[in-house]
């Protein structure tokens, strides 16, 4: 009676560690199912104009042409694929993408592009010289996948999920600078925003050369927004007046490391008062 009674605590145990690694993902042209059941179902998933952050141990998701999904818990995600237009890849991070065929190439010197949003070879030839000159890292290969969703975004190592508009707003260079600031040199604590500061930066810095109309109209729009996010570069006008040396020196100091608002914030300090003085 004794040893059925421990088999059976045994067996009991033994379904609760498999339910804990249980994820089960089928994927169709236009819907993805989702089984997550554990201890800690917390799940992110963005497609189209969705944001979905929460819990559950099931759902299904309306697909728009890409997705991102997370799972913020241990286990191994099974994939059932239905669809023939839907593929299915790994990221860093337990961030799996699935995105459609449709994906063209495009090289630029030693780099290749895998773009599903047309790409002007001009335009991205320039946008690839101007970063290195500042000696901004990118991935050798980069997916470039359409979204609708109300901002673009990086997804480390080489996904940006990109709005067509933002190809030619100074966005995409903002997003590409991510390699660097954000996954070469990485936040230390999730709400650090000396990333944003620093790539918005870049950004200026290059719709100032390529086109100073859009930057001035920009620098007006965060004038009048100052406490948002991404307006807060101009309280280190010294980052874009010197954006080279300061890429150099916080790359040399910082590079494959971590550092938090705090420890950029005291960098910036102490380069200003050398370079006023």
């Amino acid at each position: 009676m004794v040893r059925r009674k421990y088999r059976r605590l045994f067996i009991f145990l033994l379904v609760i560690v498999v339910l804990n690694f249980f994820k089960m993902i089928f994927i169709t042209d236009n819907i993805i199912y989702i089984i997550n059941i554990s201890y800690n179902p917390k799940t992110e998933f963005i497609t189209g104009h969705q944001y979905f952050n929460g819990f559950f141990m099931y759902k299904k998701f309306n697909l728009e042409k890409n997705a991102l999904l997370k799972f913020n818990s241990i286990g191994i995600p099974y994939f059932i694929n239905l669809s023939n237009n839907i593929l299915i890849k790994k990221a860093e991070n337990n961030i799996f993408i699935f995105h459609e065929k449709n994906i063209h190439n495009f090289k630029v010197e030693n780099l290749t592009f895998k773009s599903q949003i047309p790409l002007n070879i001009i335009q991205l030839t320039n946008i690839i010289k101007f970063l290195k000159n500042i000696d901004i890292n990118i991935p050798k290969n980069l997916f470039i996948l359409e979204t609708q969703y109300k901002q673009s975004f990086f997804v480390p190592k080489n996904y940006i999920f990109i709005r067509p508009k933002d190809i030619k707003n100074g966005i995409f260079v903002h997003e590409l600078s991510h390699y660097t600031f954000g996954y070469k040199i990485q936040r230390k604590n999730k709400n650090d925003i000396w990333p944003e500061i620093i790539c918005e930066a870049i950004r200026l810095k290059y719709l100032s050369l390529y086109d100073y109309n859009l930057y001035n109209e920009i620098l007006n729009k965060k004038t009048d927004t100052p406490d948002q996010t991404y307006s807060q570069i101009l309280k280190y006008p010294l980052i874009l007046k010197k954006l080279n040396t300061f890429i150099f020196e916080m790359k040399n100091k910082y590079n494959n490391t971590s550092l938090s608002d705090q420890d950029f914030f005291k960098f910036y300090y102490y380069f200003e008062r050398r370079e006023n003085n």
